[in-house]
């Protein structure tokens, strides 16, 4: 019994003495004898988490510290296998949660080892660590590295499933208390963006607006500002009603959450709106009844003058296939009343009457006149309007003409047709602007005007007679002004040596005067130019043709004097041989010609959409760049009154007899013409007439006719009327889903002028 008690007596000394050295040896830093004693004691006793835990430190000393990490390249992977045996040794967690500072630095150091592995490719490696790592503690951001191994080869579905999981376990961990690190927020912006990237938005606005409640870092509100920028200033779901709503809701909780509300709220108010925008059309009181109650909720008073102006906007003369009509904003007043009561507590009579009186404090004649429609379309006290009506005659009446436009008062006659004071100031204030815009010369107002009284009062004697003296004085100075010739030798070129020419500045000036003239008298816009590179094309081509004797939109290459120049001229252009200049561009108005029945060179010279022109001409060609080409068209919103508004030739109304042509044409866009027919009399007499076949394309949709008898005589005045049944006008019926056809007529006056 002494013998054995003797022996565990020194087996505990032999065991304590062991237990000495290694730590002695890692305290000294002598780190590679500690592993070897520690080693030892283990051998003697496998229990021994103390040996263990000095092993594994010892291991990562070795492969961390820059004398023996190249030597021990496998180090800090020792100490990490080295941990992994304590953790599993360890039943019961109070050895490792004892030494945690030491099982941390491990376990961030073979953490480094894993990121650094998967930089280099190594993603096996990679792999292996990052799993053990996640077994031993799940922590995110060991997720988050696996996630990224993933995205390197390519797996997005694993990645995502990852950098999912990752997100989970920061939630729950603050939930739990753990507040995560700044870094890590880099784990819920990779996840959202490429769940973006799947068109699932919804779940990325979860995901950053969860990690705006997790990190109090401002850049995170920048992050999460710059991802949802582009979604609103590009509108991504104009398209989608759901998603817009959805997006807007989302800037609402952002603004909520975020330290930097401003700029969430900013692209709150510009999404909303976008989303009444893109939904007026469609949907007016789903776009509007959204905003608004937006603005009632967050009391946002500018949306007052927003809407105000809206109705104003809208409130206008359109034209239309049937004649002018007045609309009005009732819709955006609809709006305006809910703003005024959930603003300022007014009642909607108050309301409007109290804009009312403001404009006519103000004298804001055109708003004026405007919002009192409104007024009549809200049904607004009866009695009231006549006031309201008295009080605007008279401060249009006392008005200085100077300062007001008289195609206001032209819409007023519409809103208040059976007003006699409106219509009498109106004619009187039209009559006198068209005679001071004639007398000024200013000939492309004074038509404009003109076409709009006498489509008001056809039969006014004076607006009749106001309209003849426009004629004759444009004529005059547009028509008669812009003549002149070329000779052979004025335009600057060479057949002999096909040399192009170029025309001058004063001969360009002349042509594009005679050009906006007759688009100025056929009523379609008239301040047109010549772009400087195409007169260089289509002289080109009038020296080909010149050159050839012939006309070709596009030569061969064995023309005479071909050049690359001249073909892209010729393709692009209206041609004429035997005659050039303005006499060519007269000649391609007439059109006559076997070949011309549908006028088509007249109809790009009268095309209302075209501004930009191109010109060269010699002394027998001309070529007039009419078609194609970039940045040539006037905005759509210039000749919107196309769309409805037809365009005759010779002119409507009066026109010079030097613009009269053999064949008579009648244009409206998208006009279907295969069922027309055309009466035509001069006087009471009938005329027969040769309908062409119709030829769409050219510029506007156009059915042409030839008067087949004489049908004038020399009196200073000869008046026709012409009556055009059965033009096909689209439309689109909702109920089958397609556009269809439906028959009208068209009955205009014009006469000639000797």
């Amino acid at each position: 019994m002494k013998h054995i008690q003797l022996l565990l007596v020194l087996l505990i000394t032999q065991l304590a003495l062991s237990a000495q050295k290694y730590e002695q040896a890692y305290a000294a830093g002598n780190f590679e004898k500690a592993i070897k004693y520690a080693e030892k004691a283990i051998e003697a006793d496998s229990k021994n988490l103390d040996a263990y835990l000095i092993k594994a430190m010892a291991n990562y000393h070795l492969g961390s510290d820059s004398a023996t990490r190249e030597e021990n390249s496998f180090g800090i992977e020792s100490a990490f296998s080295t941990l992994k045996l304590i953790i599993r040794k360890d039943k019961s967690g109070a050895f490792v949660e004892a030494h945690q500072a030491e099982a941390d630095t491990i376990l961030f150091a073979i953490y480094t080892v894993a990121n650094t592995a998967l930089e280099k490719g190594k993603t096996d490696k990679a792999e292996r660590i990052i799993n053990d790592l996640i077994e031993i503690e799940p922590k995110p951001a060991y997720y988050y590295l696996v996630g990224k191994m993933w995205f390197d080869q390519g797996n997005e579905f694993k990645a995502i499933a990852m950098f999912n999981d990752a997100a989970a376990k920061i939630y729950l961990d603050n939930k739990a208390g753990k507040k995560p690190e700044p870094y890590l927020f880099e784990i819920f912006q990779v996840l959202a963006e490429n769940i973006a990237l799947k068109g699932d938005y919804t779940s990325a606005y979860t995901i950053f607006n969860r990690a705006l409640l997790l990190f109090d870092e401002n850049e995170i509100d920048e992050v999460y500002y710059q991802f949802l920028f582009p979604i609103a200033d590009y509108n991504y779901f104009s398209y989608d009603t759901l998603r817009q709503k959805s997006f807007i809701f989302n800037l609402d909780t952002a603004a909520q959450l975020t330290q930097n509300p401003q700029q969430f709220n900013e692209l709150k108010w510009k999404m909303l709106v976008q989303f009444y925008t893109t939904n007026v059309a469609d949907n007016y009181y789903e776009g509007a009844g959204f905003l608004s109650d937006y603005v009632c909720a967050e009391s946002k008073t500018d949306f007052n003058q927003f809407f105000y102006h809206q109705i104003i906007d809208a409130t206008q003369v359109s034209v239309t296939i049937d004649g002018s009509v007045p609309l009005d904003g009732r819709q955006y007043m609809f709006t305006w009343l809910r703003l005024q009561d959930c603003l300022f507590g007014r009642s909607s009579n108050t309301a409007m009457t109290r804009v009312m009186d403001s404009l006519l404090q103000n004298q804001h004649r055109v708003e004026a006149s405007k919002w009192l429609y409104n007024l009549k379309i809200q049904k607004v006290d009866a009695k009231k309007i006549t006031e309201y009506e008295q009080a605007l005659y008279q401060l249009i009446k006392n008005a200085d003409t100077a300062q007001f436009a008289f195609m206001d008062l032209y819409d007023l006659t519409f809103y208040f047709p059976q007003n006699k004071n409106f219509k009498l100031l109106q004619e009187k204030g039209a009559y006198a602007e068209i005679v001071k815009l004639i007398n000024n010369n200013q000939f492309s107002a004074a038509g404009k005007l003109l076409r709009k009284q006498i489509r008001n009062t056809p039969n006014d004697k004076t607006i009749n007679d106001l309209y003849k003296r426009w004629v004759i004085a444009d004529y005059q100075t547009n028509y008669l002004g812009s003549a002149y010739f070329i000779d052979n030798d004025e335009w600057g070129g060479s057949v002999e040596s096909c040399e192009p020419g170029k025309l001058t500045a004063e001969m360009q000036k002349k042509f594009l005067q005679r050009l906006n003239y007759v688009r100025r008298v056929a009523g379609v816009p008239d301040n047109c130019e010549l772009r400087e590179s195409w007169n260089a094309y289509c002289q080109s081509a009038a020296l080909m043709m010149t050159a050839e004797g012939d006309l070709s939109h596009f030569p061969g290459k064995d023309w005479k004097c071909y050049s690359p120049e001249g073909a892209k001229g010729a393709s692009n252009s209206n041609l004429s041989y035997g005659y050039s200049a303005v006499g060519s561009l007269m000649g391609q108005l007439d059109d006559s010609g076997a070949n011309n029945y549908f006028v088509g060179h007249r109809r790009w010279i009268l095309n209302p959409s075209r501004k930009v022109f191109g010109h060269g001409s010699t002394a027998y060609a001309m070529a007039l760049w009419a078609l194609g080409g970039e940045n040539s068209d006037y905005d759509e919103a210039i000749v919107k009154e196309f769309e409805t508004q037809y365009v005759c030739w010779p002119p409507e109304f009066y026109f010079p007899a030097a613009l009269n042509t053999a064949r008579w044409s009648f244009s409206l866009r998208g006009a279907n013409f295969d069922n027309v027919t055309v009466e035509m009399y001069w006087g009471n007499k009938k005329i027969d007439v040769s309908i062409q076949e119709w030829t769409p394309g050219y510029g506007m949709s156009t059915i042409v006719w030839e008067p087949q008898t004489t049908y004038y005589d020399f009196e200073p005045e000869n008046r026709y009327k012409i009556v055009i049944k059965n033009v096909g006008i689209e439309y689109w019926d909702e109920a089958a889903g397609m556009y269809k056809s439906s028959p009208k007529n068209f009955t205009y006056y014009t006469t000639r002028l000797y």
